[in-house]
């Protein structure tokens, strides 16, 4: 049975759905939850699995569009269906470009509805039958490259990654090249073995930086799949990615760059965040509280009594073996906290502010003294990167 939420902000119009005598075993599609507005059906699609998202285009909090979008942006549900007036098919352009499925008439009437989930069905069916096909060569392929796998080589770049980082961009370009050469230059082959290499290096940083997806997707700490580019073999081009390998496919090429280039920047976001290794037992307390409270911590008073010390010996003992005040270090995690909540586009401006405990002025040029360009701009920014 495929799960359908529906999204309206006029309980009338989700009442009218739910009761069209179509939902069921007849379909194959039954409504699991509902939601008002676009904020709150956001929420429960990211603790929850859906097939099917049904949603009016304006309400309040967040519309239609903006749920669309960050449904896109996240991968949360394969097909998304806009419940509209005749007036609003100005939005269509907009959100065709984020992978809108289909449109709807309000009032909703049985018919039509039952014809559009005949084709939702159909689409559905196609993508597992995708999914189930590249499962399949997946699998076969993970059994044939399994005894190539680095595993010292990737425990080492681990443990850089969670201690002294300064090597860790190098050990990470040192595993895609023994890869490439063990496997002799087979392009798919290394693919499936550094897939798996991302995955375990992703699911280790996420046990021990237990903070770290307040701050980045997953696919932001490193890439799996098709999250780090195309993959094809050919012998059209020459080309050398950053990791100094001879690649014969500018799809691969670009691959391997981004791959490595985000490795890298992953680094530099860790050094951002939690510098200075694994130093003064102090100063990583310190470090760990702030970065697991980085909205809602407000004052050194109160680091200061959750740790049991003094304010004065907080502050002067950061202050020592880092160079950088206590606040200028609360301050820039909790921006960073907020270029993620930006890039989330679940709230409004205001409300990251509210959030992280300042007035919406002050956030807006505190922001854009430290990023050089105001929340918005950011926004904007991050949105044209999708």
């Amino acid at each position: 049975m495929y799960r359908v939420m529906i999204v309206d902000d006029v309980q009338i119009f989700r009442r009218q759905i739910k009761n069209l005598s179509i939902w069921g075993a007849d379909s194959g599609f039954k409504i699991e939850d509902e939601a008002r507005d676009g904020l709150e059906a956001l929420d429960k699609l990211r603790r929850s699995s859906f097939d099917v998202l049904i949603t009016d285009i304006r309400m309040p909090v967040m519309d239609g569009l903006e749920l669309l979008k960050a449904v896109y942006q996240e991968a949360l549900v394969p097909c998304v269906v806009f419940l509209s007036d005749y007036g609003e098919f100005s939005f269509a352009k907009e959100a065709i470009q984020y992978g809108i499925f289909d449109y709807l008439l309000k009032p909703v009437e049985a018919g039509p509805l039952q014809n559009l989930l005949s084709k939702i069905r159909l689409h559905l069916e196609a993508i597992e039958a995708r999914e189930a096909e590249v499962q399949t060569l997946k699998s076969s392929l993970n059994a044939s490259v399994a005894p190539f796998y680095p595993e010292g080589q990737v425990q080492e770049v681990i443990a850089s990654l969670t201690g002294e980082r300064f090597r860790a961009h190098s050990q990470f370009q040192a595993v895609m090249r023994s890869t490439y050469e063990t496997l002799d230059g087979d392009w798919i082959k290394t693919k499936a073995v550094l897939d798996k290499v991302c995955l375990e290096i992703r699911s280790a940083l996420n046990r021990s930086l237990t903070w770290l997806p307040e701050f980045l997707d997953e696919s932001e700490v490193i890439p799996v799949g098709l999250e780090w580019g195309t993959w094809r073999e050919s012998d059209e081009l020459g080309v050398k990615a950053d990791t100094g390998l001879a690649v014969t496919n500018l799809d691969d090429a670009q691959g391997i760059d981004l791959l490595s280039q985000r490795f890298k920047a992953l680094v530099e976001v860790l050094d951002t965040l939690d510098p200075w290794g694994n130093g003064h037992p102090v100063v990583q307390r310190i470090k760990a509280y702030i970065l697991s409270h980085s909205e809602s911590i407000s004052t050194q008073d109160e680091i200061a009594e959750t740790l049991y010390l003094t304010r004065n010996y907080l502050a002067e003992c950061f202050k020592r073996e880092t160079g950088v005040t206590l606040g200028d270090y609360i301050t820039k995690v909790k921006l960073h906290r907020a270029m993620k909540l930006l890039s989330d586009n679940a709230f409004k401006n205001y409300e990251i502010a509210e959030r992280l405990g300042y007035s919406d002025e002050y956030f807006g040029k505190l922001f854009k003294r430290h990023f050089g360009m105001t929340p918005t701009q950011y926004r904007q920014k991050d949105n044209r990167n999708l």
